[in-house]
This record gives C-alpha cells, sequence and structure tokens, in this order.
C-alpha cells in the first residue's frame, strides 16, 4: 500500500519565525541581512512549503487598503468630470464650487480617459494647480512627485451587485472564497516578512475574507501594533548560554570565555562587511536572555517621518475621524514597510452616514470639508514617507519605496447624488452604485466613468478606459485590484472565473 505524499504546512511566515529564533540565539541574527534571509527562506519553502508554489514574482512590494464604513462620498475627495462641468453640483451632492475642482495631469494619464480631479475645500477660486492642505495639498504633491512613477484612477461609476450596508466589501471579495486584496498579496508576496500582513481596525465592521489563506493580525492602535514587534525572548541551559554568550566573572562581570555574540561582534567590527551597523541589535538583556528586536528598526523610521510625533511628512498627524487616527495608522503601515516587518496593511474607517449633509460652497468646515482634509492629509504624508524611505526587502534598500505599491480607497457603496429627485444632500437613493480609488506603480491614470448632472451614472470600457454603456462591477474591480497588485491572471482566473479585468487601468 502507498501512503500518499502530504505537503508540509510550513511557510514562510512560521519559517521565518523559527529561523529568527535560531540565529538570534546563536548571536548572528542582525548580521543576516534580510537580503540573505529572502533567498534562504524562498529556498526553503520551495523544498518544503507548497506555499512558495503560488508565490508572484511580479507583485509590488507594499500594499495598502483603506477601508470606509456607511457610504463614504468619495466625490468629497475625487470628483468626476461632470461634476466640475455641471453648475448644479449642490444638486450632485458636491460642495466643492466647479472653479476649485481641479484636474490632476500626471504622465501616466490614460489617453481617451478624462484627467482625475480632486476637489479642494477654501482654494482660491479659478486657481489652475491645487495647494495647501486635504485634497488641495495631495494633488500638488502628487502632480510635483508622481510623474511617471505612479498613477492615481478614480471612479464612482461602479454597479454594486450586494445592496447596500456592508462590512464585506464585494469590490474585495466578490464571493466567500475570494481573499481580500491584502489577504492575497501576503500570502502571494515572494517577499519574506516575519509579519507579513496586518489589520488596523479599532472595531469598524469591515471584514476580511481569507479564503483559504492565513488572516491578517489585527491590530487597533500604534501600541498594540508595535507590541507585536517588541524583543523575542529565548531562554537556555547554562552550557548553551556560555556556548552563545560567552562566560562572565561573577563578581566583576568580566568576560571569561568569549562566546558566539561576542566572536561575532569581533568579526564584523574589524572586517568591512555589510550589515556591521546592525550588530548591535542583537544583545544581551539580563535574565539571561538573547533579543532580537523589530520594534528598534520600526522606531527609528517612524521617527524619522513623522519627525518624533511632531508631525513630520503629516500634517494633523493625530487628527481622528471615524474613531481612528489615519495619519498615524498610515505612518506605521509605512515604517513597518521599511523595517522589513510586513507588505500589506489595511486601515479601516467608519464615516457614519452621509444622509442630509448640506454644506455651503467651498466650506472647509462642513463635512466633505473636513474629510476631503483628514484623508487628503493623511495620504499625502503617506506618499513622502514612501518617497522618503527604503527597505531591505525591495531591491536590497536602494530604492524608494514608492517605486513599488499600490494604495487602494473603498467603502461598501457611495452617494449615488439625484436617484431619487431629493436634490441638495440627497440620499443614495437606489444605492446602485460604489467608488474605487488606486494610486500606485502599475495605475493607468484617469477618472473612469461619469456622472452626470441629472444624477446618472456611465461606466467605462474596461479594455479602452472610454465612458460607455459597459457596466463595470465589483467583482471586475477586485479582479483589477489584483492585476494592479501584480497577480498573475492564472492566480486570478482561478479565484474569480469568468471576470472580466479592466485592463485599461493597468500599465
Amino acid at each position: 500500500m502507498t501512503m500518499a505524499l502530504k505537503p508540509s504546512q510550513i511557510t514562510r511566515r512560521n519559517f521565518v519565525q523559527r529561523a529568527g529564533l535560531l540565529v538570534s540565539a546563536l548571536g548572528v541574527g542582525a548580521s543576516v541581512q534580510s537580503g540573505l534571509m529572502d533567498a534562504i527562506v524562498k529556498k526553503a519553502t520551495k523544498k518544503w512549503g507548497a506555499e512558495a508554489i503560488a508565490a508572484e514574482p511580479n507583485m509590488v512590494a507594499f500594499h495598502v487598503e483603506i477601508l470606509l464604513r456607511a457610504g463614504f462620498q468619495s466625490n468629497s475627495l475625487f470628483p468626476s468630470l461632470g461634476q466640475k462641468m455641471d453648475t448644479r453640483n449642490q444638486a450632485l451632492n458636491v460642495y466643492s464650487s466647479p472653479a476649485n475642482i481641479l484636474p490632476l495631469t500626471l504622465g501616466t494619464q490614460k489617453a481617451g480617459v478624462a484627467t482625475p480631479f480632486t476637489a479642494n475645500y477654501g482654494a482660491t477660486a479659478g486657481s489652475t494647480t491645487p495647494s495647501g492642505a486635504g485634497a488641495n495639498g495631495l494633488g500638488a504633491y502628487i502632480m510635483a512627485n508622481g510623474g511617471t512613477k505612479y498613477g492615481i484612477a478614480t471612479s464612482e461609476s461602479i454597479s454594486l451587485q450586494n445592496g447596500q450596508h456592508t462590512g464585506t466589501f464585494a469590490s474585495r471579495q466578490p464571493s466567500s472564497s475570494s481573499a481580500a486584496p491584502a489577504v492575497l498579496h501576503t500570502a502571494l508576496n515572494p517577499m519574506a516578512t516575519p509579519i507579513g500582513g496586518l489589520e488596523w481596525n479599532n472595531g469598524v465592521s469591515t471584514t476580511s475574507q481569507n479564503g483559504m489563506y492565513s488572516a491578517l493580525s489585527q491590530v487597533k492602535d500604534q501600541t498594540t501594533m508595535q507590541a507585536l514587534f517588541k524583543d523575542l525572548p529565548m531562554y537556555f541551559t547554562r552550557n548553551e548560554l556560555n556556548l552563545i554568550n560567552g562566560a562572565f566573572d561573577a563578581t566583576t562581570g568580566a568576560l571569561t570565555t568569549p562566546g558566539s555574540i561576542d566572536k561575532f561582534d569581533a568579526m564584523f567590527a574589524t572586517k568591512n562587511v555589510p550589515g556591521t551597523t546592525d550588530v548591535a541589535a542583537v544583545s544581551v538583556a539580563g535574565r539571561n536572555q538573547a533579543q532580537l528586536s523589530l520594534l528598534v528598526k520600526h522606531l527609528a523610521s517612524l521617527n524619522l517621518i513623522t519627525a518624533n510625533g511632531a508631525g513630520g511628512n503629516f500634517v494633523g498627524l493625530n487628527t481622528a475621524m471615524g474613531g481612528t487616527q489615519l495619519g498615524v495608522a498610515l505612518a506605521n503601515a509605512a515604517a513597518a514597510f521599511s523595517a522589513g516587518i510586513i507588505s500589506s496593511f489595511t486601515v479601516s474607517l467608519d464615516s457614519a452616514d452621509w444622509h442630509g449633509n448640506i454644506s455651503n460652497l467651498d466650506d472647509p468646515n462642513g463635512k466633505q470639508g473636513m474629510w476631503n482634509n483628514y484623508i487628503g492629509n493623511a495620504l499625502t504624508g503617506f506618499l513622502k514617507s514612501m518617497d522618503q524611505l527604503k527597505s531591505v526587502t525591495y531591491q536590497g534598500g536602494t530604492m524608494p519605496m514608492s517605486n513599488s505599491f499600490l494604495l487602494s480607497m473603498s467603502s461598501e457603496f457611495t452617494r449615488t447624488p439625484n436617484r431619487n429627485g431629493g436634490g441638495m444632500g440627497s440620499d443614495n437613493g437606489d444605492g446602485g452604485n460604489a467608488s474605487f480609488v488606486f494610486i500606485g506603480s502599475k495605475v493607468a491614470s484617469g477618472n473612469y466613468g461619469n456622472i452626470h448632472g441629472d444624477g446618472s451614472v456611465q461606466g467605462f470600457d474596461p479594455v479602452t478606459g472610454a465612458p460607455s454603456a459597459a457596466q463595470v462591477t465589483e467583482a471586475m474591480v477586485y479582479k483589477t485590484h489584483g492585476a494592479l497588485l501584480g497577480i498573475s491572471s492564472a492566480t486570478l482566473d482561478s479565484i474569480a472565473p469568468g471576470v472580466t479585468t479592466a485592463t485599461a487601468l493597468v500599465r
């Protein structure tokens, strides 16, 4: 009788954890550079773990999902061409005047597709360049620094398939077996990281379907996130400690017999070996413990981009809306990317219902203006940080992280203006539409589809991107999200068979 071969259940994550304990115990953890560890892990999982077979080599290195509950009005940041052209834009539930709805031009612009726009509450009427805070500053930064490096794609023309209020956005998981994009990116990314992916959620009702993959580790704030990175204690027998740490005089504390840590320190201190400066990350820290610190590396990057908590790249760093400090969350994500700890990150916000949202035009203190400022500032800080920071897990730390990333923003539905004839502040009516925002290195820029003064929504051709009667569904957005991550069509077809990818959005 023959027995069926049962693949090992080892994953990249637990291999890294186990290997990390071993190399730390031997006092060589900090001298094993992340690039080398990546190579070790790839070889090990190829031999022992089935997960490596599914790795997607062309994936972008870093991924962020921002999820908004309660029908967030995406056009309060990124309006469509129809809202720019129609003087009745209050009836379209957009409270930035047409003169302050400004184009976002990049070298990644898709031919035949409208330019993306930002709504600029409080901007100078008639100005041609976004400036200041919120979406103003975001637009200015993207145009000055995006170039052809990354693009931005926006739309509010996505046809809903499963109703309105739901924490399981179909654009992220159109079926029970389709894992959310951040889960896919974590599971299929060939770049090894100790934790993989994180979900920052302090109680907002959003769900990340896992499919066949592991769930993301969940945190609720900076404290609980950083708790995952704290030093890992390891306990040994006295003989093992003599081998690892050396022997010390009980009275004077002087080293009497060099251990492996001391020998490696001496070797790296006398030779020009890459990683020498990181040897200090491995230390003896009392109670016979050897420790390997991820937190030290994370804090170094975090303090750099936030100027030690004063704000730094982030205007209004600690501002909270929907119960979440979005700037703090995105700063921690960028720092964890840079430290090589994670590759994927989601953060959930609750924007509360937008029913009856009626504001004066260009009012920065109205609900639209406040969310415009809050999200725009956080996104700007994140992009600045991705431009500023490098990561040893990407190109050996030689290139900015913004060269390979995707950021997405989605909500369960958007307010579909004028559908029920309610005019200013009208509800979503039939609730028939959702939106997307993609910013990333594989994104073709454009405002896809349109919305007109009478409230009618126009879709777009998934191949050309041009406005058309074509209905673009949430399942198509899901599959396109995967393509923007660099996941192969074969893998995406196995998850969402028969669904069209909107290739117009993919460079």
